[in-house]
């Protein structure tokens, strides 16, 4: 079992959140506003990109950036590329694991 961020709560970033739960893994996903990473976690479910599709209880989500990422071995970035650059910016400023793997599954280019 691997322990991974996923940065992004779109359809993509939630169904990849989803997925890797079920192989087993150890999810934190996160939304970047706040009251959206609250009703995720308080209802479940993502109804604004994948309604209909429950959130299992073990996908751990927040808007705390430091928190999602903290003792992650993968990072998986899975955001809108006009604000890749951005996101990028704010874990430049956290100190993350030498041996934590960034992956970018972010669609488009900047």
């Amino acid at each position: 079992m691997k322990r991974i961020a996923v940065l992004g709560a779109g359809s993509w970033g939630t169904t990849l959140a989803i997925l890797l739960t079920k192989k087993g893994h150890g999810v934190s996903l996160w939304e970047y506003l706040k009251e959206q990473a609250e009703r995720l976690d308080r209802e479940r479910e993502n109804r604004h990109f994948l309604p209909g599709v429950p959130i299992p209880k073990e996908i751990f989500i927040s808007s705390n950036l430091k928190e999602i990422i903290k003792r992650k071995e993968i990072i998986l970035i899975v955001v809108p590329s006009q604000v890749l650059r951005e996101v990028v910016e704010k874990l430049s400023k956290i100190k993350i694991s030498p041996k934590t793997i960034l992956v970018s599954a972010t669609k488009g280019l900047e």
